[in-house]
């Protein structure tokens, strides 16, 4: 980023801070980064203590691996290979997938994911090459594409179960807030990635709502934790989840920095900030947001659309009466404009069903945001003739 364009998104979160945020996490400033892990791009739990790290393009193809205060405690030159923009790496069964796919430019054809086992690199400093995943996104056609599809610069990956997930950077204008959530088997080969749906984490200055990394809270039905330069989202129970548009839950981390990795270790976050113009790298941590129990799935299933296809009015499906005086909904057009909004006073309510005039919206797809009691979902609809 360059220094006048920092200044600018800089002042941007200057004057915002100065509102409410609501939801937050509390950054904690554990230190400076190292000085060889100045474009710190990626982290990844690897053992006890031991946090795996990497830096981003133009950097050798390294890693290191830090303690909980930030220091190196080890590091090794993965020799014969190529850093060509290295942007997140994830860790299971003792092997590490290192994500060379940062695609700022959305026109490379190139991209892969290598795969080293590093089970004894702690132990002994081995380490063995197993082969790499080569990849293409199977929605791309154009390299570049236009300006409005630039869903296809990539800097998030987690890995859970057999496959690895990909949680894209969203560079479209104009922007509309969604990043595109892709699946790759976690064996050598190459591959068309499966397209999993879509995550909607909010409209506004790019910078603020982009996707620059991500990890998983839990192991049996984890949450997903998505990274950006001022925020954390959750989507809980993401891989549960049937949607293939979803609404993330938003955190707000009070200060902005270019935040590209984070992981978790001991209950807390770990995150990496890279170093910009007069800024110094930084280490920090914080406490993982605590989930309610039971909360999300009763609003989750006190919300509900008749169809994703409406004319003259979109249909709401509330059942709980004592929840549908809490709505509030935003309807954006796909180029991210907000054409209308409002709240359950503007609703026509029969019953269990509530009633959005859409009467003066034109024929086309729309993103319908809704909050129910707080609580925060989007829908991908179409407007139709009948």
């Amino acid at each position: 980023m360059s220094t006048l364009k920092y200044f600018f998104v800089r002042l941007y979160f200057l004057l915002i801070s100065l509102g409410s945020y609501g939801q937050s996490v509390n950054l904690q400033e554990i230190g400076l980064m190292p000085n060889e892990l100045p474009e710190c791009s990626g982290m990844a739990v690897i053992g006890e203590n031991a946090i795996a790290s990497i830096n981003d393009s133009g950097n050798d193809p390294e890693i290191f691996v830090l303690d909980t205060l930030g220091n190196i405690i080890y590091h090794t030159v993965f020799l014969g290979f190529n850093n060509n923009d290295w942007e997140s790496i994830a860790y299971a069964d003792g092997l590490l997938y290192i994500g060379d796919f940062g695609n700022n430019a959305n026109k490379r054809t190139n991209l892969k994911i290598y795969i080293v086992d590093i089970s004894r690199l702690l132990s002994e400093g081995l380490w063995a090459f197993k082969g790499e995943i080569n990849f293409s996104f199977p929605d791309q056609k154009a390299f570049p594409p236009a300006e409005t599809s630039k869903y296809f610069d990539l800097e998030a990956m987690v890995v859970y179960k057999d496959s690895l997930y990909l949680f894209t950077k969203n560079r479209t204008k104009p922007f509309d807030g969604l990043s595109n959530c892709y699946s790759l088997s976690r064996k050598a080969g190459t591959y068309k990635a499966f397209k999993k749906g879509q995550i909607f984490t909010g409209q506004g200055l790019m910078h603020a709502y982009w996707v620059s990394g991500a990890c998983l809270a839990g192991d049996k039905n984890p949450d997903l934790y998505l990274l950006g330069y001022d925020k954390i989202w959750r989507v809980r129970d993401y891989f549960n989840q049937s949607e293939s548009l979803l609404k993330a839950e938003e955190f707000y981390m009070g200060s902005f920095g270019q935040r590209e990795a984070i992981c978790i270790l001991n209950n807390k976050f770990y995150i990496g900030e890279e170093k910009v113009a007069a800024r110094d790298a930084k280490i920090y941590k914080a406490d993982i947001p605590e989930s309610p129990k039971d909360e999300s799935a009763v609003i989750g299933e006190s919300l509900s659309l008749e169809s994703k296809q409406f004319s003259a009015g979109i249909e709401l499906i509330v059942p709980d009466p004592n929840l549908q005086g809490q709505l509030y909904f935003e309807i954006y057009s796909q180029a991210g404009e907000l054409i209308l909004k409002g709240k359950s006073k503007d609703c026509l309510i029969e019953g269990d069903k509530m009633f959005i005039d859409t009467k003066s919206l034109g024929l086309g797809s729309y993103i319908l945001n809704t909050v129910l009691a707080g609580k925060p979902r989007a829908f991908l609809i179409k407007k139709t003739r009948n």
